[in-house]
């Protein structure tokens, strides 16, 4: 690796320790690393985020089918198109409102687009639309399912070594707890999940943001109470830090599509794999599909293949992504609008977003 993704022992440290206890308290990181002044390990935080192993969080797994009387889906979508329609399809698909990842693969004419929605099959839909029109073509995975983080170890191996999955190990569950769904959400509390989702649980700052972007002036006891009730309520899952092995440039971004008719064999490879490793890695499981997310060196590509061909019955696709530098990189929380108040109920305007398409494609194709 590159020198500029150069750290010492200490620094290494303060990663492993956010990755695993992202309640860790700057006491602690003293206790742990041996540095004298608090304000020492502030620096050493700013020095790691400004070299890019990780942006400010931490960030909540929020159960958002717990909030309100109808539940939420999870729609993964692998989308290609002809190269010329690049701009369009990336335009268009920031028009549904409720896509939260817009992640371009290193090809130009690909595509993965993550929506949350409350009927799966209205994507479908509109989608459909687009494929009738010759626009894409696509795959779709539905899911309620959460996504698992294991971050790296600072410590582990470049390229770790690749096992078969011990079988006899407990699985994490990949469903979300049932919750108690009459609790009464206002608006605060949707605007304050938004924050905990992509950006941060500094109440102060929240409080700033929402003023200087929506001249909404919340007080502090009202977002205190609010965050108290976004935890008492389990809607908040967990919480953690997303940790990049390497400075950002330096990282290698896979999408792994994982089939195998033993689900259960699936769910152990993919939580053991590159186990101890300085890879970060989320997945979860979508129907009959695997989805595997990784950051790690880009000399570990080289192996993977290699590996997955031990294994005869099952299918893998890997996808590259571009994570930096990119104008067809998106993020977003839900929006909050979304929410219907009064009826405590998610409500998408589905019918606009079909209007939107027959608009663009008129408009495009009359050229």
């Amino acid at each position: 690796m590159s020198k500029t993704g150069n750290i010492n022992e200490k620094e290494k440290k303060i990663l492993n320790i956010l990755g695993e206890n992202p309640n860790v308290t700057v006491k602690e990181l003293q206790n742990a690393t041996g540095y004298k002044w608090p304000s020492t390990i502030s620096q050493k935080i700013d020095k790691l985020e400004k070299l890019g192993y990780f942006k400010r969080g931490p960030y909540y797994d929020l159960d958002l089918s717990s909030v309100g009387k109808n539940q939420l889906y999870s729609v993964y979508v692998d989308m290609k198109f002809p190269s010329q329609y690049r701009d369009m399809i990336f335009n268009l698909t920031k028009q549904f409102e409720c896509w939260r990842w817009i992640y371009p693969t290193i090809d130009t004419n690909r595509f993965f687009v993550f929506f949350q929605v409350n009927h799966y099959n209205q994507i479908g839909k509109l989608l459909s639309m687009l494929r009738d029109n010759d626009v894409i073509s696509y795959e779709m995975f539905t899911s309620q399912n959460r996504w698992i983080l294991t971050n790296p170890d600072f410590f582990g191996e470049e390229l770790p070594e690749l096992k078969n999955p011990d079988l006899a190990r407990p699985l994490p569950d990949l469903t979300y707890p049932l919750l108690d769904s009459d609790i009464v959400w206002k608006e605060i509390d949707l605007r304050l999940m938004q924050y905990l989702q992509i950006s941060t649980d500094n109440l102060r700052k929240i409080q700033k943001m929402e003023y200087k972007k929506y001249s909404n002036f919340w007080k502090y006891h009202q977002l205190k109470h609010s965050f108290r009730k976004i935890l008492d309520s389990g809607t908040a899952c967990s919480k953690a830090y997303h940790l990049r092995p390497y400075p950002l440039n330096e990282c290698s971004t896979l999408l792994l599509f994982l089939e195998c008719n033993d689900h259960l064999f699936l769910q152990h490879l993919m939580d053991q794999f590159a186990e101890g490793g300085r890879i970060h890695k989320v997945y979860t499981m979508a129907g009959d599909t695997g989805l595997m997310f990784l950051w790690a060196s880009p000399k570990f590509m080289l192996n993977l293949l290699h590996f997955f061909d031990e294994f005869s019955d099952l299918a893998v696709t890997v996808a590259p992504l571009r994570t930096h530098n990119s104008k067809y990189l998106a993020k977003q929380s839900f929006h909050a609008e979304h929410f219907n108040i009064e009826e405590q109920r998610w409500v998408f305007p589905y019918s606009k977003y079909e209007k939107e398409i027959e608009e663009v494609l008129a408009r495009e194709f009359k050229k």
